[in-house]
């Protein structure tokens, strides 16, 4: 368990990893939020929070970077006082699927800076591939192969995808489709009345805006 200010400090931790993608060190954070505590307080909480699994230190000199454990802290935190996006942003009509696939794609990618998937029938649309490969995390070639593979990975399961009306996130190691464990992935399966379902997600570095990119997938809601 966590206590009230450990869990403050590890999710400003977060927030700042996931914005400045290196690792945060703790005269950052006593830079940049106020805890009511000293320097020295926020090293010890920082060391205590890393021994229960949720940070990691790359190196013994630099800040620290979220775990899965961290990133799923984050989400959940974030899942538990979040209100879900009233109406719709996006609203899936059935008279020209492949039409509307394209655009939910487009329209997720250019939001999040990921690779933005949907799905109707035998129909799969994916966009945003320039502007991941963009992120740090990219700019190794076996970084993108593994990257390509958890896509494939992805589209060879839809169907094992059976959450309905509802955002799930799956973060590293806690993917089951793929063997690749080095990203996670966002879905949101929703239902047309009296039609096929649809599916939408988002795959991308373990480091992304989980609370932006629920928030988009949120919107989404079918029409008949």
């Amino acid at each position: 368990m966590l206590s009230e200010r450990q869990e403050q400090i590890l999710e400003s931790l977060v927030a700042e990893y996931i914005n400045l993608a290196q690792p945060v060190s703790s005269q950052y954070l006593e830079e940049t939020y106020d805890f009511a505590v000293s320097p020295a307080t926020i090293r010890n909480e920082l060391v205590l929070i890393s021994e229960k699994g949720y940070l990691a230190q790359p190196h013994t000199s630099s800040g620290r970077v979220p775990t899965d454990k961290g990133y799923r802290f984050f989400v959940d935190k974030f899942l538990g006082k979040r209100e879900e996006t009233a109406g719709a942003r996006f609203c899936f009509a059935v008279q020209d699927p492949a039409f509307m696939l394209r655009e939910a794609a487009r329209e997720l990618a250019l939001a999040s800076s990921l690779v933005a998937a949907a799905a109707w029938g035998d129909f799969v649309w994916k966009e945003g591939w320039r502007e991941l490969f963009l992120q740090p995390e990219f700019q190794n070639t076996q970084v993108l192969l593994d990257f390509t593979r958890f896509v494939d990975d992805f589209e060879k399961n839809l169907s094992d995808f059976s959450v309905h009306d509802a955002v799930h996130v799956s973060i590293g190691r806690e993917n089951r489709f793929s063997r690749v464990k080095d990203f996670s992935i966002m879905v949101r399966v929703c239902e047309v009345p009296g039609k096929e379902r649809f599916t939408v997600a988002l795959l991308g570095p373990r480091r992304m805006a989980y609370d932006k990119n629920i928030q988009l997938l949120d919107s989404f809601h079918g029409s008949g």
